[in-house]
């Protein structure tokens, strides 16, 4: 089984409260699978430097608790070959196309700066709430 998700880099600029889905994920004949904040195990905040533009990436790493790892790695593997939408707070933030399933119930979410990666860890964690539209 993988522990990283391949191809599923998302730049997140939102993120939910405890009482509403942290993440969903949205399917092209809309099934959907919701991660709530209670099962996000951890998050990790990093920082990388691309190699070849000097231009600094800020990453939250995703750990999701085992029956959510379990959700995820079944919903993906029904949907290789698709582009699902990612949302946070109801707001598709990237579109991504899965490559392979996603086992282990580990992703990144990508960040354009580091305060806002701060922002959406804590919104992902429930300690801070969904932006008001």
């Amino acid at each position: 089984m993988r522990s990283i998700l391949p191809f599923l880099f998302v730049a997140v600029i939102s993120g939910c409260t405890p009482s509403n889905p942290a993440i969903s994920f949205v399917a092209e004949d809309t099934s959907s699978l919701v991660v709530f904040s209670d099962q996000i195990k951890s998050t990790k905040l990093l920082s990388n430097e691309d190699q070849y533009t000097n231009d600094t990436q800020y990453v939250i790493s995703i750990k999701l608790d085992d029956e959510a790892a379990q959700e995820f790695g079944s919903f993906s593997q029904d949907r290789v070959g698709e582009t699902i939408d990612v949302r946070v707070c109801g707001v598709t933030v990237v579109s991504p196309y899965l490559h392979s399933a996603i086992y282990g119930g580990m992703f990144q979410i990508t960040a354009p700066d580091q305060d806002e990666a701060k922002r959406i860890r804590s919104i992902l964690l429930g300690k801070a709430d969904c932006p008001q539209n």
